[in-house]
């Protein structure tokens, strides 16, 4: 296989052990995971019913939007019917002993359509890291039944699922595309989907035994603090860095990260050192005596990832390559 070419030349890491030493704790974190404590917050309380618009006319509502989105939110929590969800929202009413009502479920039914609902983007407070990563989906086509009926075979298909959290853990961007495309490729589109942040990183463990770090910065002093940072969090798990890939400088003239060449437009093309192990492997093959469909299989293999990678002008150039 390609991939082992290199096997005994390559990084080996021993796994981690982990093991409990504070067993109390442990043991009483896991009983207070069975704890069930719900209450209305005092603005929910305060706002349950709605009060009256001036200058319009007609009835007004009887219960706030923030009423039946509190309801609908216990209704997806708990997997509950309307009319489930009813009862439930007037047994915890009662348990507090409040002087408000609950929605019946028709009003739960009808106000659930036209409800608009806050983004949890916009309720959080943004944080100073944007971290990117990516993880594979597993896409099923035909359903069992299908397949037995009218003896046809389950298509199956992967995607993969870009994400950009914050240090808070909250997930801040989304990206849905096909598994050949790359973190670097939807870089941009990811961007734009945060209005400011300070630092970036960027972690390609999922196509490497080692993680690739891009971090991105306005000022070196920013830089300096986060790689001091970043060497100690190393240290830590006991790693060590590769020196001799290592680079910094500005963005302007640009950088090579996971096989790309990056401006500050975004992907430019293929970094030339990317070229250079291509035709290095196809020499190698050739060199080993592989027959030629080992040699077109990894040819196509090569292209499906460069092209998928690549957008508008610089996919054009990569493509006269073959």
């Amino acid at each position: 296989m390609p991939y082992k070419h290199n096997e005994s030349r390559r990084h080996k890491f021993k796994k981690m052990i982990y093991k409990v030493t504070n067993w109390a704790e442990y043991t009483e974190s896991l009983r207070r995971r069975g704890d069930i404590t719900i209450w209305f917050s005092d603005d929910a309380i305060d706002e349950w019913h709605s009060d009256p618009i001036p200058g319009k006319c007609g009835r007004p509502q009887e219960y706030s939007d923030l009423a039946i989105e509190c309801c609908l939110m216990l209704r997806q929590v708990y997997h509950l019917p309307l009319r489930q969800t009813e009862g439930f929202t007037r047994s915890l009413i009662k348990f507090m002993e409040l002087d408000i009502r609950a929605p019946d479920y028709t009003s739960l039914s009808k106000r659930s359509i036209s409800l608009e609902l806050k983004k949890l983007i916009d309720t959080i407070e943004p944080g100073s890291h944007f971290i990117l990563d990516s993880t594979g989906l597993k896409v099923y086509g035909r359903d069992e039944w299908h397949q037995e009926k009218h003896n046809v075979k389950g298509k199956r298909t992967w995607k993969r699922l870009h994400l950009g959290i914050d240090e808070n853990h909250n997930i801040i961007a989304c990206e849905l595309t096909e598994t050949s495309v790359g973190d670097p490729s939807v870089l941009p589109e990811m961007l734009d989907q945060v209005e400011r942040f300070e630092t970036f990183m960027g972690d390609g463990a999922y196509a490497r035994f080692m993680d690739d770090w891009l971090i991105l910065t306005k000022t070196r002093g920013q830089l300096r603090k986060i790689i001091k940072k970043m060497h100690r969090v190393v240290k830590n798990l006991k790693f060590k860095l590769a020196i001799d890939k290592t680079y910094i400088g500005r963005i302007k003239n640009g950088f090579d990260f996971l096989g790309s060449r990056f401006s500050k437009n975004g992907v430019i093309g293929l970094a030339q050192k990317t070229i250079d192990n291509y035709y290095n492997k196809i020499a190698t093959l050739y060199e080993q005596h592989r027959n030629d469909h080992d040699i077109s299989y990894y040819k196509r293999r090569w292209k499906s990832w460069a092209l998928g990678g690549l957008k508008g002008d610089a996919k054009v150039v990569v493509a006269d390559l073959f």
